[in-house]
């Protein structure tokens, strides 16, 4: 593994029109200065799977719900 700032330094060597780029993936600093840890932790307790099961089982239901009132 390499560290953020030999990253890169590689990227300059080999371009050297470029001196910095957009990493947030690696290092965690969004170009956007609003993400922190707080909105990381909301992003995450709305895609883990135990949502994404929840939500799938209301959508079922829903749909069950639809058709049986949608024959009337």
């Amino acid at each position: 593994y390499q560290s953020i700032d030999d990253l890169k330094s590689s990227a300059h060597e080999g371009n050297p029109k470029i001196y910095d780029f957009e990493c947030s993936a690696f290092d965690g600093k969004y170009v956007t200065g609003d993400i922190d840890e707080d909105y990381l932790l909301n992003v995450s307790s709305i895609r883990n799977d135990a949502m994404k099961e929840t939500k799938n089982h209301v959508r079922e239901n829903q749909a069950s719900v639809l058709e049986l009132h949608s024959h009337g």
